[in-house]
Parts: structure tokens; sequence; C-alpha cells
């Protein structure tokens, strides 16, 4: 009998042993996984910003705060009318990510920095994830990988830099350490959370109540969080009148103004409710909550414990009128929504588990919850994902216009103050000075544009192209770089560079590029000689059409693009730009121009079909060109526009469906 019970002993213990293996397998495997996450998502957001889709706000406002920073002028810039980053958000954490900053001062270091936080967050979501789930590693690696997929936190990483991005780490952390009663340092990390932005103090109260709901041997430690948190966030806000005077003027806009100061929001509350349940619950308020569950198979609504970590950034949000706020897929608004949605995943599917010994029900209970989170999971990923998993991926790429802007960078002194066009900003913000233009033109040393990229402080191309007329015009500044659309003004410096065929190639080719669909449909003088067209997210289409001169034709031709419903109802046109003086000179035959555009169609039933239409207007006389279509199946359709018959022949037949844009055919067949 003795024999017997040791044999059975060591059989035990050789199980433990066994568990323990796998449950190293398991955390091997999520840390692997987080790394794979990390340097994918950083390689993919260097490229983005390699490709100019970063912009002042915010990578070329955190890039000059870590500069400034690091040569010890503390957190000042120079991209807002407020210099003092202290009267617009408190991020102590700047301070900790200044000491990477320091061994390689880019703004590429802070979206590395960014990726790694964020990755890291998804090694204490296991371990929460885990121990909820009776110790079981593969139900951990589930919630992680469901995590590392939602776009929620995706949107995170890829939009530019924000101070934000460690919160989902160090309230995970917390949460952990509470949960394993280990107080001090789950204190410890609560603490760096309110170190990332003021606004995560409010989560960080929404923590303390909450633990004080969940744990009756906790109520006293999270009453004190909840409470220390709401208070840091009030001190945060009202601390001082200038704080307070910037924060009106830079943030409240986004909100109605029924909703600030508070006093006014709680009066509005009680003497209209329906005014604040009609904004808060609007159809796009409702899409967005709907699409921040349904990549977590809804299962966040079972954990009301979490929700509630979850509900002021939320609240925020919905609040908002300013629509970056509630963006499921982008923007850092969710860094502090995305962590407990997976953790009350995590909550829901272990609970159930722990109870599927000995149940049948309860086993059935956690196989569907497991399916809702998969299904959910791989929905929200398919279409709105960054990766080659999402139906609209594409991967950024700098390419030969990346290699001149450097090129431009590199003449720009290092000492010198800039204005420079947003999309160079964050190319040019390790330095003390430095304005999104048309700010600081009248006292920079150095102007630098790119024609090529969007402009967003001003209205229109007209305005755009007279502000750059006034530099040429100002006898103080020479034009110093001029090539592919990139052009570089210098105070008191001789003008060396012109306006010559190397600075339109951004626009002016001998030949359409080789990746393009070719096409021939004349219209007059001008043939659409080839079309590229990429869909984006949220419904955006961006085309690039190829018009070559074929004869002589007047600065008054206006190459035209339209998205119409299918059927023939157009609800957008765009009159395309000759590029920079072009209008002047005119079209210069043999050449071909390269013109961009970009539609947004709008929301409508799964299904529902767009069409990309092309035509010429003739401003001299206000006349539509009729079409001559060769080598293509498509045909000239007449649309009545304000009362007259227009001819526009199709291009592009894109489908719509959530959001997601697919093309049934190509430019030039006959689903085109």
């Amino acid at each position: 009998m003795p024999n017997e019970y040791r044999a059975h002993g060591r059989s035990l213990e050789y199980r433990a042993v066994d568990s323990q293996r796998v449950a190293r397998v398991y955390l091997w495997a999520v840390i692997a996984l987080a790394a794979g996450f990390a340097v994918y998502f950083s390689i993919y957001s260097i490229e983005r910003h390699h490709a100019l889709r970063s912009s002042a706000f915010d990578l070329g406002i955190f890039d000059q705060l870590m500069w400034n920073l690091t040569h010890g002028r503390g957190l000042v810039y120079t991209l807002e009318s407020v210099t003092n980053r202290w009267l617009v958000h408190q991020e102590p954490i700047l301070y900790l990510i200044a000491l990477p900053y320091l061994l390689l001062p880019r703004a590429e270091t802070l979206l590395v920095i960014q990726a790694l936080s964020v990755a890291a967050s998804g090694i204490p979501l296991y371990l929460l994830a885990r121990r909820w789930a009776g110790h079981r590693g593969w139900a951990g690696l589930l919630i992680v990988v469901a995590y590392f997929m939602s776009p929620s936190l995706e949107g995170v990483v890829v939009s530019d830099f924000h101070e934000v991005a460690p919160a989902p780490l160090f309230l995970l952390l917390a949460l952990y350490w509470i949960e394993e009663r280990r107080l001090g340092w789950g204190t410890a990390a609560l603490v760096m959370a309110l170190a990332c932005k003021e606004d995560v103090a409010l989560t960080v109260g929404a923590v303390g109540f909450a633990v004080a709901l969940r744990r009756k041997d906790l109520r006293l430690y999270g009453l004190a969080v909840g409470v220390i948190g709401s208070a840091v966030y009030l001190t945060t806000l009202f601390f001082a009148s200038s704080r307070l005077a910037a924060v009106q003027n830079l943030f409240m806009w986004r909100f109605p103004e029924w909703a600030w100061p508070p006093l006014r929001l709680l009066n509005t509350m009680w003497s209209d409710p329906l005014l604040v349940l009609s904004h808060i619950f609007s159809p796009t308020k409702l899409t967005y909550i709907a699409w921040l569950l349904i990549p977590f198979g809804l299962l966040p609504l079972l954990s009301p414990a979490l929700l509630l970590m979850a509900l002021p950034t939320v609240g925020i949000n919905l609040f908002s009128t300013f629509p970056t706020h509630y963006a499921y897929d982008n923007w850092h608004y969710n860094a502090t929504v995305a962590p407990f949605l997976a953790a009350g995943c995590g909550m829901v599917i272990g609970f159930a588990l722990r109870r599927a010994h000995d149940s049948r029900l309860w086993k059935l209970g956690a196989a569907l919850a497991i399916t809702l989170l998969g299904a959910g999971s791989s929905l929200g990923h398919y279409l709105y994902g960054y990766t080659p998993l999402a139906a609209d991926f594409s991967f950024p790429k700098g390419g030969e216009h990346y290699r001149v802007v450097r090129a431009a960078a590199a003449l720009i002194p290092p000492e010198a103050s800039v204005s420079a066009q947003s999309a160079l900003v964050p190319h040019l913000s390790g330095r003390e000075v430095i304005y999104e233009y048309p700010r600081g033109t009248e006292s920079a040393e150095v102007i630098a544009l790119d024609l090529s990229a969007p402009y967003y402080t001003l209205p229109n191309t007209a305005e755009y192209e007279a502000s750059i007329e006034r530099l040429f015009a100002d006898p103080s500044l020479g034009l110093v770089f001029a090539r592919d659309g990139v052009l570089v003004f210098q105070r008191d410096m001789p003008t060396t560079a012109a306006l010559d065929d190397g600075f339109y190639t951004y626009m002016v080719r001998e030949a359409p590029d080789a990746d393009v669909v070719p096409l021939s449909i004349s219209f007059g003088a001008l043939e659409l000689a080839g079309a590229r067209f990429q869909l984006l997210r949220r419904g955006r289409i961006e085309g690039t059409l190829y018009w070559r001169v074929t004869g002589e034709a007047t600065p008054a031709l206006r190459p035209a693009i339209a998205l119409g419903r299918a059927g023939g109802e157009l609800v957008a046109i765009h009159l395309q730009d000759l590029p920079f003086r072009h209008k002047e000179w005119g079209w210069q035959e043999e050449k071909v121009y390269r013109l961009h555009t970009g539609v947004t169609v709008g929301d409508g039933p799964c299904g529902t079909s767009w069409v990309y239409y092309a035509s010429v207007w003739d401003e001299s006389n206000g006349l539509w060109l009729e079409p001559e279509v060769e080598g293509t199946r498509s045909t000239v359709e007449r649309i009545i526009v304000d009362g007259r018959e227009i001819p526009w022949v199709p291009l592009l037949t894109v489908k719509s469906c959530w959001g997601h844009l697919s093309i049934p055919g190509a430019p030039g067949d006959d689903q085109s």
C-alpha cells in the first residue's frame, strides 16, 4: 500500500512539473507574439512615416518636445499657440521616453517605443486571463491574440505617436498585481499610468471603484484609488487659470457647448436628458460602440466591472463631436479602452471554463464564448485591421519621393527655425523652433513645402498657391531646393534652384507609370491614357489619372472626376488642378499629367455599388467635352447635373459593405 501511494504521488508530481513546462511554453509563445507585434508595427509605422503619412499633429509635436527636453529646454514646443506643454497636457512619462530618444534622437525612435510598449501590454493580459481561466495557458494566449488583432488597439500604434500609448501596459500590470494582492506593485503601476496623461487619472479612478465593487477584501483600497484618481484629474484640470484657459481654447470646441463647463453639462442632463441621450447614442456613436465590442465577440458586456474601467474614455468619446474621438480603428483615443475590453473577455471565458469541469451547460457556454470571440475577432480584423489578413490592407512605403525629402532636409541647418508643411514637419522637427506652414513664415529662417502632399491649414488650392507666390516675391527669401514637388526657401540666401522639369516630376511625366491600367479615352486635346486606384480605409478611394496632351490645349480645360451611385446619380464632382503655375503656362503637348484625387463614398446598405466617372470641362465656354472611347468596353453615360446633360465615362465600379470597399472588376473591363 505505501508503495502504491508513493507511485501515485510521483505521478501527481510528474503531472505538476509537466503543467509548469506547458505554462512556460505558453508564456514564451505570448512573448514571441508580442515581439512579432512590436517588430511588425515598428516597421509599419516607420514606413508610414517615410511615405509622408505622418504629420505635425502629432508626431512632429512629440519629436520637437523630445528634442527640446533632451537639450535641456524642458517640455516646450512651437507647433501650437501654447508653447508650454504642461498647460496642454500633463505627461511626466515623456521624461522616461526621453532616455532612449537621447541615444537615437529621431522621430522613428518614438514610433518604435510606442510599438514596444503596446506589444508589452499583452504579457500582463496573458497572466490575467490565465489566472481567471484556472491557469489554462491556452485561454490566456487566445485572449492576447484577439487583443493584438483588435482594430481599436492597432489603431493606437499606426496613428503617429502619442504619450498615452504606454498606458495599456501599466493599467494591465496594475490590474494583474491587484488581483494577486500585490498592492505595492499595483499602486506603482497605477502611478505610472497616471504619468501617461491627465485623462488616464479618470481611468485609474474607475479601476479603483471597480475593484471596490468586485473584491470585498479590497474595498477600502479600491475606494481610496477611485477617490485619489478622480481628485488627481480634477486637480490637473483646474490647478491654474492658465491651464484651464488653454484647455478651453484647444479642446473644448470638440464638444457641444452644453457639455462645458461641467455644471452646464449637469444642468443639461437634468433639464433636457433627451438632448444628451440623442447625442451620445446617435447612429454614428452606436456604430462606434458596436465596433469596439464586435472584435471581442460582445463578451465584455458580460463583465460590468471591466466595462466600468473603460467607461471614462468611452464616455468622453461619446460626448465629443470630433470624429477622431469615436474612430474605432484609428487614432489613440481607445488606448485605455481596448485593454479592458480584452480583459473582460478573459474574465468571461475564464469564469465559464472554471465551471465547465463538472457541468455540460458551462462547457457549452465556454465553447459559445470562445466561438463568439474567434468570429468577432476575425471579422473585426478582416474589415479594419492593419495586417495582410485585413481586406483593405496596403503596406505604406517611402519610395523615391522620401529620398527627395531627405535630400531637402539635409540642406537645412539644424539650428535654423523652420516653417514647414504638415507632412514635412516630422522630418524636420528635431530642432528648437518649427511651425506648421503658413505659421511662422514672417520670421522663420527656412520654409519647406511639398506640393505633392496635403495642405491642412489653408482652405483651398488657390489660397495655397497664392501663399507660395508671395514667397517667390519676397526679396529676403532665396529658393535653394526645388525637386519632385519639394521647395525649400532660405532667408538671406541667393536663389540657386528653379522650377524646371526636375521639379514637376511629381505631376508631369513623359509617359504613364508602368503599373497603371492603360486607357485611351479622348476629350479633344486631352487623352485619359491610364488610371490607378487604391481603396483605403473608411470608404475612401484614391485615384491617379494620367492625362496625355495630344494637341493644342488651353489652360481652361479641367479634367473632372465624379462619384455616383449605380444608375447614374452623381453625389460628388471634383475638378482636377494643373500643377503650380501651369495655369499660366498651359498644358504642354506630348506630356503626361499625373493628377491625383480622393473621394469618400457615403454610407449605404451592404452591397451598395458606386461608380467612378471621368469627364473634361472647358471653363472658357462652360461646356463639357464629348469623349471618344477606344480600347475599352466602357461606354459613355449621359447624366443630368443641374438640368444639364453631361457625358461621363465610367472608370471603376466599387461595392461598399461596413465601410469596406471591393472592386468587382478593373478599370477598362466590362465591370468598370
